[in-house]
């Protein structure tokens, strides 16, 4: 008879040992679910408000136009050219 009640108690020992696994296991799954959402959250509000500011800032300016492209080039080589002198008047020292 006690052997009985030993293998009950033992039986309803481990039930519960499983059982609390499973719902620590689906605590865990819950808390990462719900992490996973928040910071997908925040990365579409992140989108949404890189999108204005894109928006934004294309209304500050006209498009470029050929002579503006020409001119930063221009601008662009011309101050290469300046680098060039100071890349060799360092490396002389």
């Amino acid at each position: 008879m006690w052997t009985a009640v030993v293998v009950v108690l033992a039986l309803s020992a481990s039930s519960l040992a499983v059982h609390h696994d499973d719902d620590h296991l689906s605590v865990r799954e819950r808390v990462n679910q719900y992490r996973i959402r928040s910071q997908n959250l925040h990365i579409d509000h992140l989108e949404h408000d890189v999108d204005d500011l894109e928006h934004a800032m294309d209304d500050l300016s006209r498009p470029l136009t050929a002579w503006d492209v020409n001119a930063l080039k221009a601008r662009i080589y011309k101050n290469e050219g300046r680098l060039s002198y100071l890349y060799r008047s360092v490396s002389e020292c």
